[in-house]
């Protein structure tokens, strides 16, 4: 008997009959996008303050400052999202808030991404009962669906990585432009997307080649030309605009040491069902009728990995980076059932609870990332609250530069380095920060009493005992809470140069 599971041509673009009609396929898209509504409204506050960042550089371009962090002052750029921000920007000039636009689109695009999951699967898994398990996976997943709804552009890069994918199962002009729109929007949303963007399409013709007779190149020069163009063309205007050929977060965030395998290791394991089933299939030649879709969103997660290494672990938590990569390993899922179904019968149900569960494991971390986040934005927002009231538009410097120097717009000094081109060559030390003599220092708080003062973040804690800092700068204010709902949640304390006091007539 004829294997089914084997293409029935040589030809990986022939369009082969599906026995899942397109009512089934709507009435899983259907239960899905009510599972991803459900979620939304759970973890629909849910934040970083990093996304502040955009959002201010998104602010001073429609306000016609250009992308720049500190209107008048040296470009630097210190978003890693270009496309984002422009998106953003573009909202705000038609009168739309940044923020609440930056959610309702990542809402938009999560709930597209999940189509296109149930779209993609329906072609690679046509003869299989489970072709549906990748997204329900995926829609079950907090950290999915809470970086999907968190203001930054993991939704909109995990979009240009489906359609890229999507565009190798397809044959023709629809390939040829989507895999062209996919490439393109990679390189513009982060600065390791045309290195993605040349890997998708390098591995799958790669694979088509090894596969099939003949290739034709057309359905790639195009997609290669549009990659070549748009990276170029990205480079020559960093270098005209910022005079430097990437981000300035690339120096910033990197570190030689691989201080982010940790946070790998515990991605690998979240993944390892899914890892599981990928190596069922290289075992077994078990195949999707297009297999070198399926190959080449593995290469691009094993790529990605590679690039996240020398991250910095604090911009890594959750999976920030990986957690658009979660699809491309999804859609090996149905195999692992299939695997199960085979060789235990009766036990696939059971195997279908199990991977739900596991898929929902990380709703503990999430949930109090959540309720932290919620708490500091309230203590942040007094902080805003506090600085705007100060007259002279004072220079700020703080550890996190993300929704402070946003909601107040004040000149802003960002002690990690990411908008700030010094301090991200040099490393962080007290000297760059006190030779500048900011007017205000917005300080990290754990404990504070009549004996002294503990800030929670350690460069915070190196820089309050320096004797300089002791000698120029005094605590004015606090803000805090009803107690913090999670160990890394903190409080702000602002200090004031006493220069700069006596200058525009502060009293403490």
């Amino acid at each position: 008997m004829k294997d089914k599971r084997k293409p029935p041509s040589k030809n990986p673009h022939s369009e082969t009959a599906t026995s899942i009609s397109s009512r089934q396929q709507l009435i899983v898209i259907a239960l899905v996008l009510v599972l991803f509504v459900v979620q939304v409204a759970i973890l629909y506050p849910f934040g970083i303050d990093d996304v502040g960042i955009s959002y201010r550089y998104a602010l001073h371009l429609a306000e016609g400052e250009g992308l720049t962090w500190n209107p008048g002052g040296e470009p630097v750029e210190g978003y890693s999202n270009l496309l984002w921000v422009l998106i953003l920007a573009g909202g705000k000039m038609l009168g739309t808030d940044i923020e609440p636009l930056s959610k309702m689109l990542g809402v938009v695009l999560g709930a597209l991404n999940l189509i296109m999951i149930v779209m993609l699967c329906r072609r690679l898994w046509p003869q299989s009962r489970w072709w549906w398990v990748p997204a329900g996976f995926v829609v079950l997943s907090p950290e999915w669906i809470a970086w999907t709804v968190s203001g930054l552009e993991i939704a909109i890069f995990g979009t240009f990585l489906l359609v890229g994918l999507l565009g190798a199962s397809l044959q023709g002009s629809r390939r040829l432009w989507l895999l062209s729109v996919s490439v393109a929007g990679l390189a513009l949303t982060r600065p390791e997307g045309a290195v993605l963007g040349f890997v998708l399409l390098a591995v799958a013709y790669w694979l088509e080649r090894r596969h099939v007779k003949t290739v034709r190149m057309s359905d790639y020069l195009l997609p290669l030309i549009v990659l070549a163009v748009v990276s170029i063309g990205l480079i020559v205007f960093r270098l005209s605009y910022y005079g430097y050929p990437f981000p300035n977060t690339v120096v910033a965030k990197f570190d030689p040491a691989m201080p982010s395998a940790k946070q790998i290791g515990w991605w690998l394991v979240y993944t390892l069902p899914l890892i599981a089933s990928i190596v069922i299939i290289w075992q077994t030649r078990t195949s999707p009728k297009q297999p070198f879709v399926l190959w080449t969103g593995v290469a691009l997660a094993i790529v990605q990995i590679l690039i996240v290494l020398p991250v910095v672990p604090v911009m890594h938590f959750l999976h920030r980076y990986q957690i658009a990569f979660l699809p491309l390993l999804a859609v090996a899922a149905p195999a692992g059932i299939e695997f199960v179904r085979r060789r235990y019968s009766g036990v696939a149900p059971l195997t279908l609870g199990i991977l739900a569960l596991w898929s929902m494991q990380g709703w503990p971390a999430v949930w109090s990332r959540m309720q932290g986040d919620v708490y500091m934005r309230e203590q942040q927002m007094c902080i805003v609250e506090r600085l705007n009231a100060l007259k002279g538009n004072p220079t700020v410097a703080l550890q996190d530069a993300g929704r402070i120097p946003f909601e107040t717009d004040l000149p802003a000094l960002d002690a990690w380095g990411l908008c700030d081109i010094e301090i991200a060559r040099e490393g962080f030390t007290p000297e760059t920060i006190l030779r500048r003599r900011p007017a205000v220092y917005v300080m990290s708080a754990s404990d504070w009493d009549e004996k002294g003062f503990s800030p929670k973040i350690g460069m915070d804690d190196i820089l309050i005992n320096q004797p300089a800092f002791k000698n120029h700068y005094s605590l004015w204010t606090v803000c805090r809470g009803d107690g913090p709902p999670a160990d890394w949640a903190y409080d702000y304390a602002i200090f004031i140069d006493h220069a700069w006091g006596l200058e525009h007539g502060f009293r403490e």
